[in-house]
């Protein structure tokens, strides 16, 4: 009896231990999740010169006060056509708050201007950029979208892979503005 009250006490008293341990890990790990984003919500956008298709000029001293959206898209690309419409309707309503890049890495700046001329391409109010003749500022852009979201002060606050939403392009913005 003494010997099955022994093991017992001795496997509860490990459970504990380990419970002890797995939680103290978990603190950290969160923490550690919490440095990341921290330390990226401080990360500052690089000092970039665009122009976009009408030959305007964008910096980030030029775009100073305003959450930018950096989009890097092609006119090939489904999901990058596809979230143009949220883009659209974000600028629309934001406009003196917001300045969206749409950065497009086609082959020919000549399909970029086929695109606006039709379909949900002529529905597009903010500055389309031909990338593919530009220096990359961003680093290499592996997928299409790929979109970045800049605050008023010019820190990279996070980077989206793939298609946006217009639930998640919201659920970035509304912080930012608001700020």
């Amino acid at each position: 009896m003494k010997k099955i009250f022994s093991l017992l006490l001795f496997v509860a008293l490990s459970f504990v231990a380990v419970s002890v341990d797995m939680s103290t890990e978990a603190k950290t790990n969160q923490r550690t999740a919490q440095n990341k984003a921290a330390s990226k919500k401080t990360q500052k956008a690089p000092d970039f010169t665009y122009l976009d298709l009408k030959g305007k000029k964008y910096t980030p001293s030029s775009l100073q006060g305003k959450v930018v959206i950096v989009n890097f898209w092609a006119t090939w690309c489904g999901p990058c056509r596809k979230e143009i419409p949220s883009f659209v309707k974000a600028q629309q309503k934001y406009n003196d708050k917001l300045t969206i890049l749409g950065i497009s890495y086609d082959d020919e700046e000549s399909a970029i201007h086929d695109f606006t001329k039709s379909g949900v391409g002529n529905t597009i109010n903010y500055p389309l950029i031909f990338g593919s003749n530009q220096k990359s500022y961003f680093g290499e852009i592996g997928v299409f979208p790929t979109t970045i979201f800049i605050d008023k002060k010019g820190n990279i606050r996070e980077q989206h892979i793939g298609y946006i939403s217009q639930e998640e392009l919201d659920k970035q913005l509304t912080p930012l503005l608001a700020e």
